[in-house]
C-alpha cells in the first residue's frame, strides 16, 4: 500500500510539473508573436470592417431573364417559343390555356351582357379580380383600355412583339401597389431580333363555327452601329363569332330550381314548376313577357291579362308565359364576334456611355358588334333597337301597350 501510494504522488508531481513548463513557454511564445504582429492590427482590423460592410443588393419585379426556380418569389414564365407552339392567336387566351394560375377576366366569350367590356380581352390571376393583376409591359405600366376600372386589354399588343412573359404568381403589393395583390403579368418584348418575319393563322371549331382569322408581321434592326435598336410589329385579327343556333345545346330551356318540401331539383315548365325526374328534357320552357306586341296589365291583381300575338290581341296571358312567351335567350352571342388591329414601335438608343433613350408606341382598334336582347329590366322600361338590315336605331317601350292602341277594347 505504501509503495503504491508513493508512485502515484509520483506519477502526478511529474504530471503538474509538465503541465508549468509547457504553460510557460507558450506564454512566453504568445508574447513574442504579440511583439511582432503588434504593428499590423490596426490594418486587419480595418479590412475586416470593410468586407463585413458588403451592402446587400435585393432585386424586385421580373425584368432579368431567370427560370421559375432560382427565385424566392413565385414565377411562371413562357418564352417565345412555347407561346408559338400553342397555335393560338390571342395572348390572353395563350395565358389562360397554358398557365392553371391565370383565368379569364372580360372576353368575347363572357362579355354579351356587357357594354365597357366587350371587345377586351384581360386575365386573372387566381380569380381574385382583374382590378388586383397588374400588367406590364418590359416592366412598365400601361394605359387602362376600360373607364371602369384598370383593364389592360392584351389584345393590344401584336403578338410578334413579345418575347416572353413571366407572371409573378404570389401577391406583389408590397412592391407594385394593391392593384399587384393577386401578382404581376410582366410582357417581355422583343429585344435583339434581327430581320423580317411574317405569319398567317386560321381556325374554326370542330363542330362548326367560331371562325378565325390572323395576321402578324414584324421587323428588328440594330441601328447607327449597334448603339439602338428598332422594332415594329402589326397584327390583324378576326373572329366571326359563335351564335346561339350553332349550337343545339345552347337552345335548351332551363331555370331550375330546388324544392326542399318534395326533395327534388325541379325545372319550369309551360305547367309550372316539376320535377325532374317526372318530366323530360323537351318540357323545358324558360320565357320572357317581353313579346314583339307587348303584355298589357300583367300583375297579380288581374285575373285578364291581355297581350298581342302579332294578329289578334289575347286575353289569355295569366298564368301562360312560359307557354305564349319571348325566348330572349335567343339573341345572346356564345362568342361575340370582333375584329382587332394593332401596331407597336419600340426603340432604343444609347446617347451616351451613361445616358439611354427608350420610347414604345402603340396604337390599337377594336370593333365588336353585340346586339343585345330585347329583354327589358322591367315592364315599361325605354329599350334601344337597331334595324339588322338597314343599321337605323330606334327606341321603343317594352311590355307596355298604350291605351291609344285601337285593338285595345273599352
Amino acid at each position: 500500500m505504501m509503495n503504491k501510494k508513493r508512485i502515484a504522488i509520483a506519477v502526478q508531481s511529474a504530471l503538474w510539473g509538465a503541465t508549468a513548463l509547457f504553460a510557460s513557454q507558450a506564454a512566453a511564445f504568445d508574447d513574442a508573436e504579440s511583439q511582432v504582429s503588434k504593428p499590423s492590427v490596426a490594418s486587419e482590423t480595418n479590412e475586416k470592417i470593410a468586407k463585413e460592410a458588403v451592402e446587400k443588393i435585393t432585386v424586385t419585379g421580373s425584368r432579368l431573364r431567370r427560370d421559375s426556380f432560382s427565385v424566392a418569389t413565385p414565377l411562371a414564365t413562357m418564352d417565345r417559343e412555347a407561346i408559338e407552339d400553342t397555335g393560338i392567336g390571342s395572348l390572353s387566351d395563350i395565358l389562360i390555356d397554358e398557365l392553371p394560375q391565370i383565368s379569364e377576366g372580360s372576353s368575347n366569350s363572357n362579355s354579351q351582357s356587357s357594354v365597357q367590356n366587350t371587345g377586351l380581352s384581360t386575365i386573372d390571376l387566381r380569380e381574385l379580380g382583374t382590378n388586383r393583376t397588374l400588367t406590364l409591359v418590359d416592366g412598365r405600366r400601361v394605359v387602362s383600355n376600360s373607364y371602369s376600372g384598370n383593364y389592360v386589354s392584351l389584345s393590344t399588343i401584336p403578338s410578334g412583339m413579345v418575347d416572353r412573359v413571366e407572371v409573378i404568381t404570389g401577391g406583389a403589393s408590397a412592391a407594385y401597389g394593391s392593384d399587384a395583390i393577386a401578382g404581376v403579368v410582366n410582357i417581355i418584348t422583343q429585344q435583339d431580333k434581327e430581320g423580317f418575319s411574317a405569319k398567317v393563322r386560321g381556325g374554326e371549331s370542330v363542330e362548326g363555327g367560331a371562325k378565325e382569322f390572323g395576321l402578324d408581321f414584324d421587323y428588328g434592326s440594330e441601328i447607327s452601329g449597334g448603339d439602338g435598336y428598332v422594332f415594329v410589329a402589326a397584327s390583324y385579327d378576326k373572329e366571326y363569332g359563335l351564335s346561339y343556333w350553332d349550337r343545339d345545346r345552347a337552345q335548351i330551356h332551363d331555370s331550375w330550381s330546388y324544392d326542399s318540401a318534395l326533395m327534388c331539383n325541379q325545372m319550369l315548365t309551360a305547367d309550372g314548376r316539376q320535377c325532374m325526374r317526372d318530366i323530360t328534357q323537351a318540357d323545358w320552357q324558360n320565357l320572357s313577357d317581353d313579346t314583339p306586341g307587348g303584355v298589357f296589365l300583367e300583375t297579380s291583381r288581374n285575373d285578364t291579362q291581355f297581350w298581342y300575338d302579332g294578329q289578334t290581341l289575347r286575353n289569355d296571358w295569366r298564368d301562360n308565359e312560359e307557354r305564349y312567351g319571348h325566348n330572349y335567350q335567343q339573341y345572346t352571342m356564345l362568342r361575340v364576334p370582333d375584329e382587332k388591329a394593332s401596331v407597336a414601335l419600340k426603340l432604343d438608343y444609347d446617347l451616351t456611355d451613361d445616358v439611354s433613350f427608350y420610347g414604345q408606341v402603340q396604337f390599337s382598334l377594336t370593333r365588336s358588334e353585340n346586339d343585345k336582347t330585347p329583354e327589358g329590366i322591367y315592364d315599361g322600361e325605354n329599350a334601344i333597337t337597331r334595324d339588322l338590315e338597314t343599321g337605323e336605331f330606334g327606341e321603343i317601350r317594352v311590355g307596355y301597350i298604350p291605351f291609344d292602341n285601337p285593338f285595345i277594347p273599352q
